[in-house]
């Protein structure tokens, strides 16, 4: 099963004494998952966002549920239209944005479910295309 997740940004030693931001997806050794890319400034070279957008493919997605920096959103198809999307699945997702630090008022003026995940792809990616975006083993 695929699921898609906001996978925050994390620092983290990779070597002694290196540090670098990775997305929390890639802390799971062995994890298959497409995305987690990292935006960074140009100047400091730490993340602009703090989040990376994340489709894991996982036959039990519990662990990840349960971790706290791994935000999983709803479980909808991509063609589902955002108002037939079940109210408190709904405001979880934009309680979960505004934790994040977005603006969420995007989510009101969509049409499709499509449109929401295309839009937090292009948060880190401008060239996000959902219909490329897929993992793979």
């Amino acid at each position: 099963m695929k699921r898609y997740y906001l996978a925050e940004i994390e620092e983290y030693e990779w070597e002694p004494g290196a540090i670098g931001y990775r997305c929390r997806a890639s802390a799971y050794p062995g994890l298959l998952f497409d995305g987690g890319e990292i935006l960074t400034d140009p100047v400091t070279g730490k993340p602009t966002n703090r989040f990376a957008l994340v489709l894991v493919k996982a036959k039990d997605h519990a662990l990840l549920i349960n971790d706290p920096k791994m935000n999983p959103l709803p479980m909808v198809d991509l063609d589902v239209k955002m108002s037939s999307v079940h109210t408190p699945t709904k405001n979880a997702l934009i309680a979960t944005l505004k934790r994040l630090g977005l603006a969420t008022e995007f989510i009101s003026n969509t049409d499709g479910y499509r449109e929401v995940i295309r839009a937090l792809g292009r948060v880190n990616n401008p060239d996000f295309d959902e219909n490329k975006f897929d993992v793979n083993e």
